[in-house]
């Protein structure tokens, strides 16, 4: 009897004591399953901007093939930084623009503009290649709302191979991450005082006059900072034939504004100058080139004057209509006119009749281009005007707009 009830004592302690640990192992894992687990935190990339990609412009002997594979270069190069619009877009955001626009406004940055507005984007990019004698010269262009930056190479005998790297090396030096540089402190400079006297770029003059010597100066200064890159070289896909060089100041010159501008055919009207005139100022051009505007007349080729006595080139300023008659002058041409409004100076290759307005569409069969300088100087002072433009021939004496006039 005693030996019955001690087994069943040990029965209920050894099932108490297994008890108590189930319970305990329980509670410890319902614990730790109460406890939050933490999830490996995933890494966010961060957005790309968009950028439009503007069709490539060329001139000289290139192949398509050529081009489009330097196309998809630049295209596969942008893709590391920028999400890049589908061209149907931007071919559609074109039409669009051509539509909005005045035949007024519809220069060629300005619809640019206007395709960045309308698909939201800031970034536009345009591949320049320009091919002769087997050399090659690649820019790129990158625009956004605020400033637009070019970055170019010039590549001596290059295969396609060598083109590509070239313009890798472009998005490169535009976009790329580049090291960022220690500037060390400025040293303190004690400042110096150094007198100039007027007489350095005025010759002996009576007093009265010298003001007006100083001032004549600084304006025909600011006028050959103003001039130092030729109008119509970035987007068009044109050659960039360096402006004429302006000579240094003379006591009489005159000069308002200078631009060096090249006009292709084909551009859709109008074209922006940079030159700003005011009513009453007179604008002299010298001029060269020649273009295909009528693949259908007889008269396929013209000139800046032909024997039919067609208008080549239309301006307007503010809100005035202008057509340019040239006359030849030993192989170059020459027009002037005095302005009749106020507001930048806007032209185009005439490709429409008096009655009609430009049509974009009319223009994408045309080929050629002028090369343009254009001057403007204040009619009162057309002497100083003619004793600048001789010194300008002077020193220009090889230049393709300026041979011709050296020889009469």
């Amino acid at each position: 009897m005693r030996f019955f009830l001690t087994t069943i004592l040990l029965f209920n302690l050894i099932f108490f004591l297994g008890c108590k640990t189930t319970t305990e192992d329980q509670s410890t894992v319902s614990s730790s399953l109460s406890q939050p687990v933490e999830e490996p935190k995933e890494e966010v990339e961060e957005e790309k901007p968009q950028t439009i990609i503007v069709p490539t412009g060329s001139l000289g002997d290139i192949s398509e093939t050529r081009i489009k594979i330097l196309e998809k270069t630049l295209e596969s190069k942008l893709d590391d930084f920028f999400a890049i619009v589908p061209k149907e877009l931007f071919e559609k955001a074109q039409e669009k623009a051509f539509e909005e626009l005045d035949y007024e406004e519809c220069t060629e940055e300005q619809c640019i503009m206007m395709i960045q507005e309308l698909l939201q984007v800031e970034n536009a990019f345009q591949l320049v290649l320009i091919s002769e004698e087997g050399n090659t010269q690649i820019s790129l262009t990158w625009s956004d709302l605020d400033q637009r930056r070019v970055e170019e190479i010039y590549c001596e005998g290059c295969k396609t191979k060598e083109l590509r790297e070239s313009i890798e090396e472009l998005v490169e030096k535009l976009v790329g991450v580049k090291e960022v540089v220690k500037e060390e402190p400025p040293k303190k400079v004690e400042p110096v005082v150094v007198e100039t006297p007027i007489k350095t770029y005025v010759t002996n003059e009576p007093s009265t006059s010298k003001q007006s010597d100083v001032d004549s100066f600084e304006k025909y200064e600011y006028a050959r900072r103003s001039s130092r890159e030729t109008v119509g070289c970035g987007l068009t896909g044109l050659d960039c034939l360096k402006p004429l060089i302006l000579p240094e100041y003379k006591n009489g010159f005159h000069l308002k504004q200078y631009r060096r501008v090249i006009l292709e055919a084909k551009h859709i009207p109008w074209k922006q100058t940079e030159l700003y005139l005011s009513e009453g100022d007179v604008v002299y051009i010298i001029g060269s080139g020649e273009a295909i505007i009528c693949h259908e007349c007889d008269l396929k080729i013209r000139k800046l004057t032909n024997p039919y006595g067609w208008t080549v080139i239309q301006s307007i300023i503010g809100d005035k209509m202008k057509k340019f008659k040239f006359k030849e002058l030993g192989g170059v041409y020459e027009t002037e006119f005095r302005s009749p409004s106020n507001g930048e100076l806007l032209i185009v290759v005439r490709d429409f009749g008096d009655s009609q307005k430009p049509n974009p569409y009319s223009y994408s069969d045309n080929a050629g281009s002028f090369l343009l300088d254009i001057f403007t100087f204040d009619k009162n002072l057309r002497k100083g005007f003619s004793k600048f433009i001789k010194s300008v021939i002077k020193v220009n004496s090889n230049d393709v707009n300026i041979r011709g006039m050296s020889k009469n």
